[in-house]
């Protein structure tokens, strides 16, 4: 009908259609089966592109014009792209002379789809292209994942859960989102209790009537056509109510290490669900100054014979596995899930149960013990203190076990200094006990967790003692040995010693030998020793317990100690008996009054030890004599320390001996340094002399010299002696400046030449620098001779 002139009609027919005005808005036509979209003649879009839920089955696409162009000839063809689809054409179907209802086919994927259309009529070829417009559509998935929270009191006042999942889009301004409760009976929820948040979450208020039970929520984004639910879109209601009369908790307490299975029973009405609920224990802590709540959470399971969802049982249990605590004590009792516990009127009792000794560990036969005493620094108030015997007995034939019944121990804890204790009675047994007889220990506070005490094994036997070597020694203490038979390889048996003389006493552990030897040291004298001989008791405990005692014959201490009579110390020198020099050999002589074994523990000559080259008579007499020969860099007073020990075993340590030696030896090692001048008394040449001349040498020393010696004092190189050479102190004495002098004779002398001689010196203590020599200075022919010293 708009064709005009020449122009091509393919060309016109674009033309006509891009002056179409279209958008794709949604509708909702309850006069089809499926969802349905319109393209409407709008000046302006709202909502962006319309979406389909991707299982939808009935879904349809409108399209309006502008004009009343349909009539019974016209057909329109719509191509689709994207989400799946690849230019696949669907035929239109006429509704109206403005508008078309084009039914989409199944949708298999997810994503936007955009549209091209074809009109054709009876003046267009079939020809004619699709021509795109600018509107899409998308097709998505709605997808819930999870819900929380899952578990809820049916009493909560609070019923809102929130569904995590994907795809929960508006659908422009009609809300065509539908949730419906499906449980015992099911309730679809007004528009008012379901609500979006974003694609990924929505909120649904629960309907306060809700049964107790399992109810799963469904979801619906297309006006309730399609729901969606999923596994874990669970919901499970309980209303919990509590029999006072069976309501307790087994055991009522734990190890802080956890891992006790717990038994919680009386609890009624409460949705029994083997992952659903959970077990809250909470308990106050004081951490220096603050006090804060301790919480630990554990995950419940219901019986395993009764069905996943009962909400009443005749006598619902419920167990728990402890988790672990760093913090012992009372802890409060919840069961619920996340937010919604229910307290309980029960407590339970982490613990740490760590048993510090146990008395006795033995029983004499012919006199048995009845019960045994278990002690730690805290016992649990837990009124189920238990100990577990094993039974073992050895026999010529060997060793057999088996499992004695646990028996249940006194509940009155007793508080003994810094511990507290608990006694338990030994197992009734259907045999007479025999030597050898053995039980393994182990105790619980709980009646589950059984803990090994540091002493795990209780024995019977039936020792005897015959004889004890020896009966007498030292001060110091001594190895005692005890032969007899029945010993037992156990811990415990002390040997008990008290004084005569005062109210100490001490438990001797003892140690197992052989089946007839028991080996203990007695310690050394408590009390100060008021006689030559002084003895103590001895009492044999076998099982640690004064109960069952073994008297001793008494162990007599000899108090003799080794006496030192005189000592003297010589230094070997002749110059001075308190001054020792290189080459010196000290000599130090002790005498006792009995015969001792000499020990040297302590030879100093100045800072330094000398123990490795100190002489001694290391044998036993009354007389000993150490010696020492001075090294030339040893420098200070001669200390020592020796330790005499007589016959009785009994020693005693001498230092110093101030009391004892009148004179303390000092060695000095010093020795002095020489300057020294040689000149003639010609003054015009001082380096000549002839016949009348006076020969000089000027000695000066650092340190003061008792004596200085001139020998070898000759001349020329012959070597001829020189008689009449005088040595004299310049000053007192000892002097630090010395003269040597020599007068050239009148009458002519036999050797002519160069001067020699050497100069020996000695110390105030008997030091000696042997040589300073061969001064070549003058000519006594009266050669000039550069004078020089060396």
């Amino acid at each position: 009908r708009r064709v005009h002139g020449g122009t091509p009609i393919h060309v016109t027919a674009m033309l006509w259609i891009a002056a179409l005005v279209l958008c794709l808005v949604p509708q909702d036509d309850s006069q089809s089966s499926g969802e349905e979209v319109v393209i409407r003649q709008l000046p302006i879009c709202k909502g962006g592109s319309p979406r389909f839920v991707k299982t939808s089955t009935a879904a349809k696409l409108r399209l309006e014009f502008e004009e009343e162009v349909m009539n019974s000839r016209t057909q329109v063809t719509v191509s689709l792209r994207g989400a799946g689809f690849w230019d696949q054409v669907i035929q239109c179907s006429n509704q109206s002379p403005t508008g078309v209802s084009c039914p989409l086919p199944r949708f298999t994927l997810t994503g936007d789809v955009d549209l091209r259309v074809k009109f054709n009529a009876s003046t267009i070829t079939v020809k004619n292209p699709f021509l795109p417009i600018a509107h899409r559509f998308t097709v998505w998935d709605v997808v819930p994942g999870s819900l929380s929270p899952s578990v809820m009191p049916r009493s909560s006042t609070n019923k809102t859960v929130t569904v995590t999942g994907r795809g929960f889009f508006q659908l422009e301004d009609v809300n065509n989102l539908v949730a419906e409760v499906r449980g015992a009976k099911s309730t679809r929820l007004r528009d008012d209790q379901v609500r979006i948040i974003d694609a990924a979450h929505i909120q649904v208020d629960l309907p306060t009537d809700i049964d107790n039970g399992k109810s799963a929520i469904w979801v619906s984004v297309d006006g309730g056509n399609n729901f969606q639910s999923c596994d874990q879109c669970i919901v499970s209601i309980y209303e919990p109510s509590m029999d006072g009369r069976r309501l307790k908790v087994e055991p009522s307490g734990a190890p802080v290490s956890g891992g006790t299975e717990v038994t919680i029973h009386g609890v009624y009405r409460m949705m029994i669900n083997q992952d659903g609920l959970e077990v809250k224990l909470q308990s106050m802590i004081r951490e220096g100054n603050e006090t804060r709540v301790h919480t630990v959470i554990a995950t419940a399971r219901s019986n395993d014979q009764l069905e996943p969802f009962v909400l009443m049982a005749e006598n619902p249990v419920f167990r728990f596995v402890a988790p672990a605590t760093l913090y012992p004590g009372y802890y409060s009792l919840s069961i619920g899930k996340g937010e919604y516990m229910t307290p309980l009127p029960l407590t339970f009792l982490y613990y740490d149960l760590n048993i510090t000794s146990v008395q006795p560990i033995s029983s004499i036969i012919s006199n048995p013990t009845d019960k045994i005493t278990f002690c730690a620094a805290q016992i649990p108030r837990t009124n189920v203190f238990q100990v577990r015997y094993g039974h073992r007995l050895t026999t010529p034939s060997g060793s057999t076990f088996t499992q004695r019944p646990t028996v249940v121990c006194d509940t009155q804890v007793t508080a003994k200094a810094d511990k507290e204790c608990v006694s338990c009675r030994l197992p009734e047994t259907d045999m007479q006990p025999q030597k050898g007889t053995v039980l393994g220990l182990e105790v619980s506070a709980n009646g589950i967790d059984f803990v090994t005490p540091p002493v795990s094994e209780f024995v019977y036997f039936d020792p005897s003692v015959v004889s004890m070597s020896p009966t007498k020694g030292p001060l110091k203490g001594q190895n005692i040995t005890l032969h007899g038979h029945g010993f037992v390889d156990i811990n415990g048996m002390v040997v008990k010693v008290s004084s005569k003389t005062s109210a100490h006493s001490e438990n001797i552990p003892v140690q197992f030998v052989g089946e007839g030897t028991l080996e203990f040291s007695i310690p050394a004298l408590f009390d100060p020793p008021i006689s030559n001989q002084q003895s103590v008791r001895l009492v044999f405990l076998p099982t640690g317990d004064e109960s069952v005692a073994v008297p001793l014959p008494d162990f007599v201490f000899d108090t003799v100690r080794p006496t030192l009579v005189s000592a003297t110390m010589d230094s070997g020198s002749h110059i001075s008996p308190i001054i020792a020099v290189p080459g010196n050999t000290v000599t130090i002589r002790l005498t006792f009054s009995s015969s001792v074994v000499l020990r040297v523990q302590n030879f100093r000559v100045g800072p330094e030890a000398k123990l490795p080259t100190v002489t001694a008579i290391d044998e036993r007499a009354s007389v000993h004599t150490l010696t020492y020969t001075i090294k030339e860099k040893d420098m200070g007073a001669v200390e020592f320390t020796v330790e005499a020990t007589n016959v009785q075993g009994n020693s005693a340590v001498f230092s110093q001996l101030d009391d004892l030696v009148d004179k303390r030896i000092t060695v000095d090692s010093s020795l002095p340094t020489l300057t020294a001048k040689f000149f003639s008394s010609n003054p015009s040449k001082p380096s000549t002399a002839i016949s009348g001349d006076w020969i000089y040498l000027m000695l000066s020393s650092d340190i003061p010299l008792t004596a200085v010696q001139v020998n070898n004092f000759t001349v020329g190189d012959e070597g001829v002696p020189l008689k009449d050479v005088d040595v004299q102190t310049v000053g007192g004495f000892p002097s630090s400046n010395w003269k040597v002098q020599y007068m050239v004779p009148q009458q002519p002398i036999h050797s002519v030449g160069v001067v020699h001689f050497d100069v020996k010196a000695v110390t105030s203590v008997g030091n000696v620098l042997p040589s300073f020599t061969d001064l070549k200075v003058l000519d006594v022919l009266g050669k000039v001779v550069e004078v020089s010293v060396e």
